[in-house]
């Protein structure tokens, strides 16, 4: 099973706009799923994939995403990944129905 580690740089996940630095193990895979807030990445190593209802984006390293609010899509890393994320607020991962 892949893993995340994350470390928060500034700000609470749980309660106040963050940032984190966030690493993927090889071949992450979060499925399709729905943030409750904005979410801006910046891949610093590896790629992260991101497909949504426009299809799929692939972000390498000092490339920008951002994925509003409420969007649904599914997430996965190849190999591993490393990157900066932050939120304006704080966030829930749903799964997608």
């Amino acid at each position: 099973m892949s893993s995340v580690f994350m470390q928060t740089l500034v700000g609470a996940m749980d309660t106040s706009p963050h940032a984190t630095f966030t690493k993927f193990d090889p071949r992450f895979d979060a499925g399709m799923h729905t943030h409750t807030n904005d979410v801006s990445i910046v891949v610093v190593k590896g790629a992260y994939l991101y497909t949504d209802e426009a299809g799929e984006k692939r972000v390498g390293p000092g490339e920008y995403l951002f994925v509003p609010g409420g969007n649904t899509g599914a997430a996965a890393t190849r190999p591993k990944a490393h990157l900066l994320r932050t939120r304006p607020r704080e966030i829930r991962h749903l799964p997608a129905k």
